[in-house]
């Protein structure tokens, strides 16, 4: 069972969810008696494949397609896309629309592998690299300094990376402004608080409370979490003030094997 687990690790999945796998493998030992891991089958709307998607750790986003490696949260992003872009249905590599301009802030997972076969520009944040530079193919972008022209893209694209912003408020401003007129933004966070959106480093390095960080390949150490957000005030307090109009929507489709993943899709007024 572990060569196969191996196997499929380092031939079929994104740095990222290899790396989020291997942590919980090794530290909560998720089989049990059995020794294999839940398997739900299905098609996968990012490689197109009909596939097994593999339920490492019992949670909603994290079912693993065996052929791409894509997660269920990578799959619910990819669902509103085609949605948003009128082509239900389809998959992403499948998709098939050169006058489409998109941006992702992802660039290590399956979704942002295929987008850039799209044309989309993908990036992360390098320590030590240029705003707009490249390294490995992967430009180096910050969500609240973005070096794009005002009005480039039809639709930006970001998966659980909000949190780690210093200041999240200035990235919905960026973010607007570098959306054409009636461009999407489709992205995915952690709600991690209830009652309100919680500030727990400023972007000044002030922390406020205990750190706090999240599995990243880049940084041994993690990326440090600045804001948790709740649902009951991150329409009202930074898409509805940054002229979006905006939702969340829970996204249900079990033959790609998606279970209850949430999603924020955010048009531009």
């Amino acid at each position: 069972m572990l060569k196969c687990i191996y196997y499929f690790l380092n031939r079929h999945c994104a740095l990222k969810a290899k790396a989020k796998i291997f942590y919980f493998l090794f530290i909560h030992n998720p089989f049990g008696k059995s020794g294999y891991p839940k398997v739900h089958r299905g098609r996968c709307n990012i490689c197109g494949c009909k596939t097994s998607f593999w339920d490492f750790s019992a949670d909603a986003e994290t079912l693993i397609c065996f052929y791409c490696g894509s997660s269920a949260r990578n799959r619910a992003v990819a669902e509103l896309i085609l949605q948003e872009l009128g082509h239900s249905g389809a998959n992403i590599r499948e998709f098939r629309d050169d006058s489409i301009r998109g941006y992702i802030a992802s660039g290590y997972s399956i979704l942002a592998q295929i987008l850039k076969k799209k044309k989309f520009i993908i990036s992360e944040y390098f320590d030590n690299v240029t705003l707009g530079k490249y390294k490995d193919g992967i430009r180096c972008e910050d969500l609240t300094r973005l070096t794009f022209s005002d009005e480039t893209f039809d639709i930006v694209i970001s998966e659980h990376v909000l949190e780690h912003v210093g200041d999240p408020y200035r990235s919905f401003i960026e973010v607007n402004r570098v959306l054409k007129k009636g461009g999407r933004y489709i992205f995915t966070i952690p709600f991690e608080a209830e009652e309100g959106t919680v500030r727990r480093v400023l972007c000044d390095g002030t922390t406020l409370m205990p750190k706090q960080f999240h599995i990243d390949p880049l940084r041994p150490q993690g990326s440090l979490v600045y804001t948790q957000f709740s649902k009951k005030d991150l329409i009202d307090k930074f898409l509805s003030p940054n002229k979006f109009k905006a939702e969340i929507v829970t996204v249900n489709d079990k033959n790609a094997g998606i279970f209850n993943c949430e999603v924020i899709k955010a048009r531009k007024l």
